[in-house]
């Protein structure tokens, strides 16, 4: 498996490169480096950890409107096709960035203060799904039977 590196971690990321099954194939210094890392290397997963800067200006993470700028480069790399495992601090459910997250179908989140590396070479193996990650979504827009919408007859025509 081809992986891009942009943990910020550098212990971790040498750890998980000598894994096998793993090849690194890049190393991100800053988030935004991947927009263009990605569809020149075409990893099949990126591994991402939001501590790391988002730009080669910002010399700390978290700072305001990081989680803004996280999902503009978390879809630049879904729009490619490649699968994305992200180490996160902690969001209760519902909060708005892990709704956009999974959202961009990106179902592989590793949350917490402390993550055991194990956690993360298990998720690099096994592809979370939506279903594992639906508790973290808010409950709140459950459909009802008043909700239904009847569609109108569609009509299919051919070009000759």
């Amino acid at each position: 498996m081809k992986i891009v590196f942009a943990t910020g971690d550098e212990a971790l990321d040498d750890y998980v490169s000598k894994k096998d099954g793993i090849l690194e194939v890049g190393r991100a210094l800053y988030a935004e480096q991947l927009v263009t890392m990605v569809p020149t290397l075409k990893p099949d997963v990126v591994l991402f950890s939001e501590t790391i800067p988002t730009s080669r200006f910002d010399q700390k993470a978290g700072h305001v409107g990081a989680e803004a700028n996280i999902l503009k480069i978390m879809e630049s790399i879904v729009e490619e096709g490649i699968r994305v495992v992200m180490i996160l601090n902690e969001r209760p459910p519902g909060h708005p960035f892990l709704e956009r997250l999974i959202g961009l179908g990106i179902y592989d989140l590793i949350m917490g203060d402390t993550i055991k590396v194990d956690q993360v070479i298990d998720a690099l193996h096994h592809p979370g799904t939506r279903k594992q990650v639906k508790h973290l979504l808010s409950q709140e827009e459950e459909l009802t039977s008043e909700d239904t919408y009847r569609a109108k007859e569609i009509k299919l025509v051919t070009t000759e």
